[in-house]
């Protein structure tokens, strides 16, 4: 897979994971609120929470690889931003 299929699917996969994030937030905050009775297929609030942090984990490791992967642009980006050496060693 070529770096520009790779990053598109990076990106993809993170868009996917906040938009996860996003629902399992809400669905655990104002559906299923703080009662433990109440189920949403067949998982308790719990079991939403989790599935919550296995999207933020999931999320955390793309948006690592997306800075590896986008590291050069982002020198050369903050090198033309600063464009003196001893400022950018001092920030």
């Amino acid at each position: 897979m070529d770096r520009l299929k790779l990053n598109l699917l990076i990106s993809a996969l993170m868009f996917l994971c906040v938009m996860a994030i996003t629902g399992t937030a809400l669905l655990a905050r104002f559906v299923l609120g703080a009662d433990e009775t109440l189920m949403m297929f067949g998982m308790d609030h719990d079991g939403w929470e989790t599935i919550h942090f296995i999207f933020g984990c999931t999320f955390l490791t793309l948006l690592a690889l997306h800075i590896i992967l986008h590291w050069h642009a982002i020198v050369h980006l903050y090198r033309r931003s600063i464009p003196s050496q001893t400022a950018r060693v001092v920030i």
